[in-house]
């Protein structure tokens, strides 16, 4: 019983730290330096194979999060 609300408590912390993570990822994106070095960084080759992968399970994430809502 103590493993079940242990993890029901640790749903509203992950929904804060994701959305906090969010906010300062969007914030982030607002500089144009860091906005250049992302682009720079999507653009390596070892990275441009695994990006559309990622940026999948980073909306699966999101879709799974926001239905936790």
């Amino acid at each position: 019983m103590g493993k079940l609300l242990r993890r029901l408590k640790a749903v509203p912390d992950v929904l804060v730290s994701y959305s906090l993570l969010r906010m300062e990822v969007q914030e982030a994106l607002g500089d144009p330096q860091v906005r250049t070095a992302l682009d720079r960084f999507r653009s390596d080759p070892v990275i441009a194979a695994i990006y559309p992968r990622i940026t999948a399970e980073w909306r699966t994430l999101e879709k799974a999060l926001n239905q936790l809502r």
